[in-house]
């Protein structure tokens, strides 16, 4: 096989799993374990694979939505 057609490899000795990702996102569990790990830093970007990335950033989206419904409801209980 030449090297133009090889299945990616992924470099897991040095990878850890994503301490956000276990901690937001309930179905860590049930994610493939290349996409649990990253490289270097718990953020989107340090994530080995494509999917991993993605899911990262729907926790992230998640928890963004979360906090704007939260301050709408504060803001409406203020204004009554």
């Amino acid at each position: 096989m030449d090297r133009f057609h090889r299945q990616p490899t992924f470099d897991t000795r040095t990878s850890r799993t994503c301490a956000f990702c276990q901690q937001i996102d309930l179905d860590f569990a049930r994610r493939s374990p290349l996409d649990q790990l990253v490289k270097d830093s718990d953020t989107a970007g340090g994530h080995i694979t494509e999917e991993g990335y993605l899911r990262h950033r729907i926790a992230e989206l998640k928890i963004l939505k979360v906090k704007s419904d939260l301050s709408f409801w504060k803001s409406a209980r203020q204004a009554a």
